[in-house]
């Protein structure tokens, strides 16, 4: 079973400023890193401790691991968020990204920057392109579409000649039976409005369609490989029963003279 788990907090002193990178702790299973992106993977808060000290709180999920960003690799900051005392901050994934996309970015490796100021902290994502920062008085679900149709329209919206490679193309799949899945419980369950049935309506279709697509593509490659195999395999029968009757009917001299040039290479 799959829980979103935070692990124990990392706590940070405010005399400098810390650059670390977040990824998975090793590679994961399509179906887990697929759930990784659902939610909120770290969680930042400036507090007071029991000593009456200021620090800086980080809380990631069990999965992912913190750990220094290669100075090589480095990359300019594309989000700046400022928190004060007390207001907690979250990495949390675009809804509106492909969410194989989001989880090749997290392997790859988030970079992620907690600044220290006079009254709070500055936290900076550098280069995220499927990640953002988000307040946690911001991330409340009513002030963005719903997240179902969100993430089936980023589904939908994957181009096709993008995804040639088996793997990626079965990794697509597993994302167009979870947006299926997961915009035929939205609707059962009365998340949608009655203007928007026909909107969903349509974006199931498109989705089950793209899915038998894909499925036929598979297929397909899956024969052309099965035939190929079987045709080089006549093709070295043939070879060999070709050699067989050369020996029988070639002259001693000939297949002893064939003999020694193949020694000799």
């Amino acid at each position: 079973m799959f829980n979103l788990l935070f692990q124990p907090e990392h706590n940070f002193g405010l005399d400098t400023e810390y650059g670390l990178a977040l990824r998975f702790k090793c590679e994961m299973d399509e179906t887990l890193a697929l759930a990784a992106r659902q939610a909120p993977i770290a969680q930042c808060l400036m507090r007071f401790t029991d000593k009456g000290e200021a620090e800086l709180s980080l809380r990631v999920l069990e999965f992912v691991e913190l750990g220094p960003v290669d100075h090589a690799q480095a990359q300019l900051p594309s989000q700046v968020v400022q928190r004060q005392l007390g207001q907690l901050l979250y990495v949390q994934p675009l809804y509106d990204k492909a969410p194989s996309l989001c989880v090749e970015e997290l392997q790859n490796g988030l970079q992620l920057s907690l600044i220290p100021t006079e009254n709070g902290f500055d936290a900076q994502l550098h280069g995220a392109q499927t990640w953002q920062l988000v307040k946690a008085e911001d991330s409340h679900p009513s002030f963005v579409e719903p997240v179902e149709l969100a993430k089936a329209k980023a589904v939908i919206a994957r181009r096709l000649d993008q995804i040639s490679h088996r793997t990626e193309q079965q990794l697509h799949l597993l994302e167009i039976e979870q947006a299926c899945q997961s915009l035929s419980h939205w609707m059962r369950h009365g998340g949608a409005v009655l203007n928007q049935h026909q909107g969903v309506y349509e974006l199931l279709n498109a989705l089950r369609q793209r899915h038998e697509f894909l499925q036929r593509q598979i297929q397909h490659g899956a024969r052309a490989l099965d035939i190929g195999s079987a045709a080089n395999d006549a093709g070295s029968l043939h070879a060999e029963r070709q050699a067989q009757l050369y020996r029988l009917l070639a002259s001693p001299e000939l297949t002893a003279a064939v003999d020694q040039l193949l020694e000799e290479e």
